[in-house]
């Protein structure tokens, strides 16, 4: 299969620039990275980043394969004399929101097509972002937070960001990649409902959105309250930890005495 890229993490595919007029039809595969798009300053020029953008919209609509993109760095996307805009604003894919934080280990969440590819390849990915907002199948996560590293859906495969170099695992990685990618087209994308029906309810559905409500606010409360009480705790054990051993013993003393 032909893959091209925007970006120069891989050394053995077709690379092309954003501004080219190269057609992504040629291809099979399109793999983007963020940072070379904003880097050749064509974001500086909204003309060539919305006819690329019709061009990805085409090669999704015909090839049906996902865009691959690896996660960016919070930044937005400055044109001259207009106003800044998102990222997910200049390639077809549906909205996410990155914010920054750099970790060395991912969690790979089982039972998804990209289970074992991720597991083939963790020791070569890293992250220096997570996605606190997205719309897909999450497929990993950062370790005890469960952070968003990487999610896929029709229009878009999210990976975490990779080490330096893999060029010693290169060509196989990219045919196992393009092997699970081309899977997804295959997979029966939810039917959406017609902006109409937006307005009406199904029976307790009302009810049920706003418990849902409800409830996610009950738990972003008690993560701030818990996040509180394990910072009081953790000052109070550095407290006694700092105070000789015999006054510590008579704190304590005090404290079970009374």
């Amino acid at each position: 299969m032909e893959v091209c890229e925007i970006g120069n993490r891989f050394r053995k595919v077709k690379r092309i620039g954003y501004g080219s007029d190269l057609t992504f039809l040629d291809f099979d595969i399109v793999i983007l990275d963020y940072h070379s798009i904003l880097f050749e300053n064509y974001q500086h020029y909204k003309v060539t980043i919305d006819k690329r953008k019709e061009n990805l919209e085409e090669f999704l609509q015909h090839k049906k394969v996902p865009l691959i993109l690896f996660a960016p760095s919070p930044t937005m996307v400055k044109f001259q004399n207009r106003p800044e805009q998102s990222l997910d604003s200049i390639i077809p894919v549906k909205p996410f929101n990155v914010v920054k934080e750099t970790g060395y280990k991912i969690n790979v969440i089982q039972n998804t097509i990209f289970t074992n590819f991720l597991k083939k390849y963790e020791e070569h990915f890293l992250y220096t972002s997570y996605f606190n907002s997205f719309e897909g199948t999450i497929i990993a996560e950062a370790p005890f937070t469960k952070k968003v590293l990487a999610f896929y859906n029709e229009t878009s495969i999210f990976l975490p960001e990779l080490k330096n170099s893999i060029e010693s695992v290169e060509e196989e990685f990219i045919n196992d990649l393009i092997e699970v990618a081309t899977k997804i087209k295959s997979i029966k994308v939810k039917e959406e409902f017609p902006t109409w029906a937006n307005k009406y309810f199904l029976p307790n559905e009302k009810f049920l959105c706003e418990n849902i409500t409800r409830i996610n606010q009950d738990i972003l409360e008690l993560q701030s309250l818990l996040q509180e009480k394990e910072q009081s705790l953790s000052e109070q054990r550095k407290y006694f930890s700092r105070e000789p051993v015999i006054t510590l013993n008579k704190r304590l003393k005090v404290f079970f005495v009374n």
